[in-house]
């Protein structure tokens, strides 16, 4: 499952629940906000697989994903953030439960939902050289590596 890396386009294959507990007073948002199967997201991070401190279970890969799986965290003030508060962040979401979005199907504009596809490796040519690219099972179309930001 290498291949989805920072950057990458997804879909989801399962439908991602993310409970935020009971409403605040005098608010309308929803307790939970959930990301239905086929949503279209991008890749924040990609975590690797570990072993659990107490069980010994290997766990992941997982990845976090841009708005999906929100968590929310009660911190308490300090000298570096005197507010404290609530803050929400994106937990991390299964790798087995995203899929690449196919590059020639694209995004249903009725429904905005993405077509899932899996990734194969093929030797091209580019710019007169042979290079390893990512290829869609489905279209067999060249998936580009996202652009990668400089460290710095």
């Amino acid at each position: 499952m290498a291949h989805i890396v920072k950057g990458d386009q997804i879909v989801l294959l399962k439908k991602i629940r993310s409970s935020l507990g009971d409403p605040v007073e005098g608010s309308t948002e929803p307790t939970v906000r959930d990301a239905a199967k086929g949503t279209v997201a991008t890749v924040l991070q990609v975590l690797p697989t570990r072993k659990d401190k107490h069980s010994n279970k290997i766990l992941g890969p997982f990845v976090i994903v841009e708005g999906v799986n929100i968590r929310r965290r009660h911190v308490k003030p300090t000298q570096t953030s005197p507010e404290g508060g609530i803050i929400e962040k994106e937990g991390p979401v299964h790798i087995s439960n995203v899929a690449l979005l196919d590059p020639k199907a694209g995004i249903d504009p009725e429904t905005n939902k993405g077509t899932p596809t899996r990734i194969g490796y093929e030797m091209r040519e580019i710019d007169g050289k042979q290079q390893k690219v990512r290829v869609s099972r489905k279209s067999g179309e060249v998936i580009g590596k996202p652009e990668r930001e400089p460290r710095g």
